[in-house]
């Protein structure tokens, strides 16, 4: 297969003090008992998000739980576990965490009865923990936690910045459309979006949701040239 093509190299894994890699997984076949730990390739660079970067803490801390426990959860025994968590702690320190003594791998539990998919996204784009939590609890004030979820959108990254090939996913396919006047961006089919429309005979305003707008539509708005008339 290596001969086909310069692009084809195919490899073979060779076992390493009786281990085996298999995908991220090492196997030990002794006395035939199977022995299974977590495994790195060499090739990997162990890069995750890193302490410093401008991401909320609760998606740090979602990335570390989620590693320790994928290196927990596959292991065959405590011996393997340890070494696995071992190896997790090694790749969170690399990335400038600190891991408190015998909090690692250590898994929360959401207790919230209400599910996040029957409220409504309040998307923000992400400035610190601080400002975050004052909006959080200004919506616990307004006793809107069962009905609204923060969101926070964290900043661009290089990656996002250089690699664009798809700009426009969604097309918009409303005809006059004055939200969207070169049918590209598609934001009219934005879902929580809070709007203000004003009438240019009247100069009344109106205030509501995508979903209210269509319906205030055929009882009173026209849109004609793109104005808003009552």
């Amino acid at each position: 297969m290596n001969e086909q093509s310069q692009y084809i190299r195919l490899t073979r894994e060779i076992p390493k003090d009786d281990w085996l890699p298999y995908l991220n997984t090492q196997i030990k076949v002794s006395s035939g008992i199977v022995h299974v730990k977590w495994y790195r390739k060499r090739s990997s660079k162990n890069i995750l998000i890193h302490a410093t970067s401008a991401h909320p803490s609760a998606v740090k801390r979602a990335v570390i739980r989620n590693m320790y426990r994928t290196a927990t959860r596959m292991c065959s025994g405590v011996t393997e576990r340890e070494e696995s968590r071992r190896l997790a702690s090694a790749i969170v320190r690399s990335n400038g965490y600190t891991i408190p003594h015998g909090n690692a791998g250590r898994s929360h539990v959401d207790r919230r009865n209400t599910s996040r998919q029957d409220k409504l996204p309040l998307c923000l784009p992400f400035i610190s923990d601080k400002v975050s939590a004052a909006i959080q609890r200004c919506i616990v004030r307004a006793q809107l936690s069962d009905d609204v979820i923060l969101v926070n959108i964290p900043p661009n990254n290089m990656k996002r910045q250089l690699v664009r090939n798809r700009l426009y996913d969604k097309q918009c396919l409303t005809e006059g459309c004055v939200t969207c006047p070169n049918g590209k961006d598609g934001d009219c089919a934005s879902v929580g979006v809070i709007y203000q429309i004003q009438c240019e005979a009247c100069n009344s305003s109106y205030v509501g949701k995508p979903e209210e707008f269509y319906q205030y539509e055929s009882k009173s708005i026209l849109l004609v040239n793109g104005a808003v008339m009552c």
